[in-house]
């Protein structure tokens, strides 16, 4: 039993000594076979948690961004061919309207070409009334030449 105690802390302090550069410290096993290995602090799990959950974080924000940014550009691109299916339908009613407007000009084109101008209208007033004294002058010497026969019979 001495020589285990001896061993132990023979043991002891040549892992005192070991670790004094760390400041890690440990004690010799119950069974005292063997050296148990310094204690080593966990200063590299807090960080490396500190990291998983930094990284987990950025992902799943990434990721809900990125859904969020989907569902957006969705609703963008719905209201973007909403206003293009109006706009195509107004186009049609646009195209409809210059369709009846070229009609009507086409028409009002026809009448012009068929109707008279002012001026040709008092030219063809003037010709008829010419006409008209024309035709009474004519009248009116055959009833004084047909009297003038009834007179001499």
């Amino acid at each position: 039993m001495f020589k285990t105690i001896i061993s132990r802390s023979t043991n002891y302090t040549s892992t005192l000594y070991r670790a004094q550069g760390r400041r890690l410290y440990s004690s010799a096993s119950s069974e005292g076979s063997a050296v148990s290995e310094p204690a080593k602090r966990k200063t590299f799990a807090g960080i490396r948690g500190g990291l998983m959950g930094f990284f987990l974080g950025a992902t799943l924000a990434g990721g809900y961004g990125f859904f969020y940014l989907v569902e957006q550009y969705q609703a963008a691109s719905a209201l973007v061919l909403s206003s293009v299916n109006e706009l195509e339908k107004t186009a049609t009613t646009i195209q409809t309207y210059v369709r009846k407007i070229d009609a009507v000009e086409s028409q009002l084109e026809a009448l012009q070409k068929s109707t008279v101008s002012r001026n040709e209208h008092e030219k063809l007033v003037l010709e008829t009334r010419k006409l008209a004294d024309t035709f009474t002058k004519d009248y009116l010497q055959v009833k004084a030449h047909l009297l003038k026969l009834e007179q001499d019979r």
